[in-house]
């Protein structure tokens, strides 16, 4: 079996998706476009990993657009895995199984408002590499196997310039910093599994990888991904395992929930938080994650779609001639991997004969259609239903759940995330409650914003606003606090760490005057200081965290500066603030 590569290196092609397993026998998924000259900008990680034991197994979500000529995968393993296909089906439905839920429960009614009366009217070729490599290449092949639309290599080498050279030749290219990317694996002796699709499959028809080994914990080394991510690149991974799932050498961070958009939505809402947990991560010093889920769903295999429809078909059309078979399945539609299959075996330029058996009975010879049987039959067994199943199977109902998610830059990239499971932490819920409390004082309106379980702050009182309507996006003044509000040391054998921590004080709005008030604490110095135009979290490299945290409202010329004493002198400033806009409340009210 021959790997096919492109034969000719051009600009904005060649593409090389870099997914590695660490070193130390460690679990570890990830992904990176490269290509010749031009790296290819790289949207997404979506990995789930699960821990039995020493046994990992890593299911690794593929995003590609492009040739499939130009498609690559190396992914250095600690040892020779076995290697399987995964489902991008169960990937979507695992992620809206897990996702955040953003609740806004509202109390009471506001002022009356006047009804208003609106009025209106390139083909790429490709040659055949030989799978043979010698000695005096310096790169070994080890095995070569077939996997779905996947030809694959697993090969090995004791020289990093050596096979970054083997893999420049195959049109893999690593850039300038090949060789460097490669020698920590290589030094522990890894295993590198190359694919590529086969002849005649196309991009569509690529799908996840399952891999399984033996390893101790999971982790990413993102330090590959740096050469072509994009900014703030979002990384999910789902953990499961006999405890929730914590970063070892990350922060553990949780967002600032005041600064959500709680007020359009549960879509908005979302969207909010993943911004806000891309803030949050900045001012953790870019090497982070937040918690969106930990704990246990009950029947979770039941919650995916499973392949029956196919098992069905193949049970039903096996009655069929050759040609009503392929017939019956292309009129099914639903998969693009089945169409390819036919139009591959069965190659014409008049696609409707695939839906009429007796046309096709007269335009190709019973043997070609014997042979595009057995092809379709193998393709709906191995591409579609055996990958939903091997992706089911991976995800175990008995164990505990958790999904991180992070964003990331490649300049932020410079260490390799590891997890682990602490049994002991408290679980964290899908959703988050916050109540949004009303009423209409003095012909103004009065509301208030109180957080609730799932965002660690229940029953906190985080906005409190007199003389301003109901916001329809953040809070007024919630961006000029900051987006973190704990950043935790996480591990699997104790209680999370704090290492910093903002208290917020209400805020606190006065008909146009808006006053933001907190102050931070951590394992180490503090500094707060009036302005608002930043708000900062150093994290140190001991692990410290040094904090600066800014307030202040321009629109009074009020500087207030957060802690001490100051808290009871701000209350009786806005006692103050309240009276005197009760005198003018006639003035406001026919300014609206």
């Amino acid at each position: 079996m021959a790997i096919v590569f492109p034969s000719i290196k051009k600009p904005l092609s060649g593409l090389l998706l870099l997914v590695s397993f660490g070193v130390a026998q460690h679990s570890s998924a990830c992904g990176g476009f490269f290509c010749d000259f031009v790296p290819i900008d790289q949207a997404g990680e979506q990995i789930v990993f699960r821990q039995d034991g020493d046994q990992t197994t890593a299911m690794i979500k593929i995003d590609y657009a492009g040739n499939a000529a130009d498609f690559g995968w190396v992914l250095p393993v600690p040892q020779t895995p076995e290697i399987s296909l995964g489902s991008d089906q169960i990937f979507t439905e695992l992620e809206l199984s897990t996702r955040p839920q953003f609740l806004l429960e509202r109390v009471g009614q506001g002022c009356p408002r006047p009804a208003f009366d609106f009025a209106s009217n390139e083909s790429a070729s490709s040659v055949a590499v030989s799978s043979q490599a010698s000695s005096s290449s310096g790169v070994i092949i080890e095995r070569q196997l077939s996997v779905g639309p996947f030809d694959a290599l697993v090969v090995s080498s004791d020289d990093p310039e050596a096979l970054a050279n083997w893999l420049d030749e195959n049109n893999l290219d690593l850039t300038d910093e090949g060789g460097s990317l490669l020698a920590p694996y290589i030094a522990a002796q890894s295993k590198f599994v190359v694919l590529k699709l086969k002849n005649n499959a196309n991009s569509g028809s690529i799908q996840p990888i399952i891999l399984k080994y033996q390893s101790d914990v999971p982790v990413i080394p993102m330090t590959l991904t740096a050469v072509a991510a994009q900014d703030n690149m979002g990384v999910l991974v789902w953990l499961l395992g006999d405890g929730r799932g914590v970063p070892k050498n990350f922060k553990h961070v949780t967002p600032n929930y005041t600064r959500l958009n709680w007020f359009n939505g549960p879509r908005s809402a979302y969207a909010s938080y993943q911004n806000l947990i891309t803030q949050a991560m900045d001012e953790a010093g870019g090497q982070g994650f937040a918690t969106d889920f930990a704990g246990y769903l009950p029947n979770l295999p039941e919650r995916f779609t499973t392949p029956d429809m196919w098992v069905g078909a193949l049970e039903e059309l096996a009655g069929l001639s050759d040609a009503g078979f392929i017939s019956g399945f292309w009129k099914m539609g639903g998969s693009a991997v089945v169409q390819d299959t036919i139009r591959n075996a069965l190659p014409t330029s008049n696609t409707f004969v695939y839906a009429q058996p007796l046309s096709m009975e007269e335009l190709f010879t019973a043997e070609e259609l014997a042979l595009a049987r057995v092809e379709l039959t193998d393709t709906v067994n191995n591409q579609l239903i055996m990958p939903v199943n091997n992706a089911i199977d991976i995800l175990d109902d008995d164990l505990y759940l958790t999904r991180l998610y992070t964003t990331l830059s490649a300049d932020e990239m410079d260490m390799n995330p590891e997890f682990t499971f602490n049994p002991s932490m408290d679980p964290q819920q899908l959703t988050r409650n916050a109540t949004l409390t009303s009423a209409c004082v003095d012909n103004q309106d009065h509301w208030t914003l109180k957080l609730g379980a799932g965002t660690g702050r229940e029953d906190e009182l985080v906005v409190d606003s007199l003389g301003w309507g109901q916001p329809f996006g953040v809070a007024r003044g919630a961006s000029s606090q900051p987006a973190v509000w704990q950043v935790e040391k996480t591990s699997g054998t104790s209680d999370p760490i704090v290492l910093a921590k903002n208290d917020f004080t209400p805020l606190v709005s006065v008909g146009d005057i808006t006053v933001p008030v907190w102050t931070s604490s951590s394992t180490s110095s503090f500094s707060s200081t009036a302005s608002t135009s930043s708000s900062s979290l150093a994290v140190n490299s001991d692990d410290s965290v040094a904090v600066s945290s800014t307030a202040s409202s321009t629109s009074s010329g009020i500087d207030i500066k957060s802690g001490g004493s100051m808290g009871s002198g701000f209350l009786a400033l806005f006692g103050l603030l309240v009276l005197r806009l009760r005198n003018f409340k006639k003035m406001r009210t026919n300014a609206r």
